[in-house]
């Protein structure tokens, strides 16, 4: 059983070794959130001349919410590492314009820790890549009819999020306006 257990170690150790070393992972902006890998074979890369302009629309309604109130919300994650990509490809920051548009179930991340504990009974785990995302520069707004029908006190958004009247018409305006719509 022991040289079961070292063996395991050793291997665990080795993956672990290799992940860290073979694969260097880098955060260009958003430094605790939305890691890239190294990437410096890359032929095809974004045009550093070009104004980037992504609105990113998440959220969804199911019979059975799929957002884990422990967790960071993952499309945060996925947003963070697409802007981390675009920097880390030769975007320059200033020529890179992300608006995120939260609704329906993962709503509730949007609110500031205080009212996330008396509602979840845990703190936000979305405060601080939410924090560090606006910091960066990404814009978020919250879905007023979501926020409406899932019982989000306009009260208790976090600071760093503006309500808009809905999804719909946050996410067309930015559309007619050249925003490129990806779904998360």
């Amino acid at each position: 059983m022991k040289k079961t257990l070292i063996v395991l170690s050793i291997i665990i150790i080795g993956v672990v070794a290799y992940e860290v070393y073979a694969h260097t992972m880098l955060y260009p902006v958003i430094k605790s959130f939305g890691p890239v890998y190294d990437v410096p074979f890359a032929v095809e890369k974004p045009d550093s001349t070009m104004q980037y302009k992504i609105v990113a629309d998440c959220g969804e309604v199911k019979e059975k919410s799929t957002v884990k109130p422990e967790e960071i919300y993952s499309a945060l994650q996925q947003i963070s590492r697409m802007y981390n990509l675009h920097i880390y490809g030769g975007v320059p920051q200033k020529n890179l314009q992300v608006a995120v548009v939260i609704w329906g179930d993962p709503i509730g991340i949007i609110m500031t820790n205080e009212a996330y504990k008396k509602k979840y009974g845990i703190d936000n785990p979305n405060i601080k890549i939410i924090s560090e995302m606006k910091q960066a520069g990404i814009s978020f707004y919250a879905c007023g009819q979501s926020m409406m029908k899932y019982g989000v006190d306009p009260a208790s958004i976090n600071p760093d999020v503006t309500a808009a009247v809905s999804r719909f018409t946050t996410v067309s305006t930015l559309q007619l306006k050249g925003y490129a719509y990806l779904k998360f």
